[in-house]
């Protein structure tokens, strides 16, 4: 209904936002990487996810080891899963898991990676 037609416009409207300033952004500034991470996140809302795989993917490639890769990098894995992208999924992670041993997403990244080999709960289970 009419609510659903303005939340896709707002959505539409905020994905606009956020791709302009992911361009007026340096990929070294920390909101660089916050507003893709919230266009990837649109996207998905859009029902997009192989767009906010590549939004993802671009950044990343963009920050290089630069701050918030390894956040990056649990989204992309997350998406992957979404898409049923499961081996994509789990080298994701697994790169997660080797390259940022004290990051901040390093337990949602063994919950992931423990669903993907039976050994956690149900990958609906665990949260964005």
């Amino acid at each position: 209904g009419a609510d659903a037609s303005s939340r896709l416009g707002d959505l539409a409207r905020a994905e606009s936002e956020f791709k302009a300033l992911q361009g007026e952004l340096a990929p070294s500034d920390a909101l660089f990487s916050l507003a893709v991470e919230r266009l990837a996140y649109i996207q998905e809302d859009l029902e997009r996810v192989d767009e906010a795989i590549v939004t993802l993917q671009s950044a990343q490639k963009a920050v290089g080891a630069g701050f918030y890769t390894d956040y990056l990098g649990y989204q992309l894995g997350r998406l992957y899963l979404n898409a049923g992208k499961v081996d994509e999924a789990r080298a994701t992670f697994q790169r997660v898991e080797t390259n940022f041993p004290e990051s901040s997403v390093r337990q949602q990244v063994k919950e992931r990676l423990a669903s993907l080999d039976g050994e956690g709960p149900a990958l609906n289970e665990v949260g964005k």
